[in-house]
């Protein structure tokens, strides 16, 4: 009765191990099966209803955007693996809130040279392109696309990450990270040195983020003009002073902008230095 009773529990035990052995096999990373999965989205969350990605560019007549699926585990594929993949804008709709206003990319800014990427056998990723005119952007909108693995002849295509939200930003060569220095003649706060943005608005134009003197709410933005390097500000809220200096320049040498602007009254006087750190 015994031995029985030891033969049962031994079974019981050996069961219950196999059992999870095969639920595992899916997903973890030694599994037998690979998951088939769009790469670079962020994690989501549950109450988050797609995994999403940032995708910048500059603001060119074309660029290229790799979309990369992934095999996961600790094998490569064990075959050449042919993945389709499928343009979802339900998805782009489903992101989209009041806080965070998303426009389906119009089919006009891009092209799909094909819809079909081959993992190669011993491989673990492959890419997708998508040809993006970026330099033809509304750059009042905030573009996305909502990109689907549709099939794959290999492996199992992800529950979270086989569908996702890129959005895809274009970016002027104005736009990124910069030094920012006020001169002591400046109003309000001379002699500031902080890291501040400068946002694309436009194919010329950028925003300072956060805004005036990079600590007010204030709007103000640069507009540089591509022939000649002059910069222009423009300060809805205190207005500008024209005509405007013509000292105010952009160096493309150096990323260094460098302005010089009064308030529309003559009240206040501003004299800013952006020198650029890195992209954003």
């Amino acid at each position: 009765m015994n031995n029985y009773k030891i033969y049962l529990a031994m079974m019981i035990l050996f069961l219950g191990i196999s059992s999870c052995t095969k639920e595992d096999g899916i997903y973890t990373e030694n599994g037998s099966s690979g998951i088939v999965e769009l790469a670079d989205l962020v994690a989501r969350t549950s109450s988050t209803a797609y995994a999403t990605s940032s995708k910048s560019f500059a603001a060119q007549v074309e660029v290229d955007c790799p979309i990369v699926v992934n095999y996961t585990g600790a094998d490569a594929a064990p075959e050449d693996v042919t993945v389709t993949f499928a343009l979802d804008p339900t998805i782009v709709n489903a992101m989209t809130t009041t806080a965070v206003p998303l426009s389906v990319l119009d089919p006009a800014l891009y092209t799909v040279p094909t819809f079909i990427a081959t993992i190669p056998k011993g491989e673990k990723k492959a890419t997708f392109h998508i040809k993006i005119k970026t330099a033809s952007f509304d750059f009042s909108k905030n573009y996305a696309l909502g990109i689907v693995i549709k099939s794959s002849s290999a492996g199992t295509i992800s529950g979270n990450y086989g569908k996702g939200l890129f959005r895809i930003i274009a970016k002027n060569a104005y736009d990124g990270v910069f030094a920012y220095k006020t001169s002591a003649a400046t109003s309000l706060l001379p002699n500031r040195s902080v890291s501040t943005k400068l946002v694309t608005i436009g194919q010329y134009t950028v925003q300072i983020d956060p805004g005036l003197l990079s600590n007010y709410t204030n709007v103000v933005t640069y507009t540089v003009d591509p022939a000649t390097n002059l910069v222009t500000v423009a300060c809805p809220s205190l207005g500008v002073q024209t005509p405007q200096d013509m000292r105010s320049n952009w160096n493309p040498s150096t990323k260094v902008m460098t302005v010089f602007w009064k308030q529309a009254n003559g009240a206040r006087t501003f004299e800013e230095t952006f020198t650029y750190t890195g992209s954003r």
